[in-house]
């Protein structure tokens, strides 16, 4: 997630804002989705949270 352009970043570093979702159709899903990546990034989570929360969710 990139905070100052309110977007969420993919391995490939490439950046997909609000607009591209919109483009692509999945204007219902961007709302969420930014909503969540903003409660992450203001969590200030390190890579072994995210490694936990990972394994957390594939083992439940």
């Amino acid at each position: 997630y990139d905070a100052a352009s309110d977007s969420v970043l993919f391995a490939t570093n490439q950046a997909y804002s609000r607009d591209n979702y919109c483009k692509a159709g999945l204007e219902y899903v961007i709302e969420d989705l930014l909503h969540f990546c903003r409660c992450m990034y203001h969590m200030s989570m390190d890579n072994v949270h995210y490694a936990l929360l990972t394994a957390i969710v594939i083992f439940s």
